[in-house]
């Protein structure tokens, strides 16, 4: 079956006014993370002329409402759904982030060689999948503590050449 769905997106426009075009970043937050945590970080690290475009993950849920702390926090949880169907998923996912863009470039003048993903644990997936899928439509990716499927390796040879900045950390404990 097929329906066209909504989605929802934050767009913050560039801090400082100035000619165009503009740098922008697709900025796709984690499992649990409402969207505009990773904007508040972006807004810390990108420059002030920087269109920031951010989609909401198309799950929205309760998680233990009342809660005060990380993802948790005010009860309301955001994310991308891995479902079985991870091919329609993946699909829905990548129709929603290349709409969020559309959406931005309508009301902002955007750089077209100056579009960037950044993403953040769940949304590195997310991401990664929509940058193989949509070469053309973005420059680089930014992954921030986050993976891809096992069975979506071999597409990452089709990122090969671009900017990519991939950051994950392994936690080790010694045995003894």
């Amino acid at each position: 079956m097929t329906f066209e769905s909504t989605g929802f997106v934050r767009i913050v426009g560039t801090r400082e006014p100035s000619e165009g075009p503009h740098p922008a970043v697709v900025a796709v937050h984690g499992y649990g993370q409402p969207p505009m945590s990773l904007v508040a970080f972006a807004l810390e690290a990108l420059p002030p002329d920087t269109v920031l475009i951010a989609p909401e993950g198309p799950s929205t849920f309760y998680r233990r409402p009342g809660r005060t702390d990380g993802a948790s926090k005010g009860g309301i949880g955001h994310g991308w759904v891995a479902d079985p169907n991870r091919e329609a998923t993946d699909r829905r996912n990548d129709a929603l982030i290349l709409a969020a863009l559309d959406t931005a470039r309508r009301d902002h003048d955007i750089d077209a060689e100056r579009t960037y993903l950044m993403a953040y644990s769940q949304g590195v997936g997310v991401a990664t999948h929509a940058f193989a899928s949509h070469p053309d439509r973005f420059a680089g990716l930014v992954g921030l503590a986050g993976g891809v499927t096992k069975a979506f390796r071999p597409h990452l040879a089709s990122l090969r050449g671009k900017p990519v900045f991939w950051v994950t950390c392994l936690l080790y404990t010694s045995p003894s």
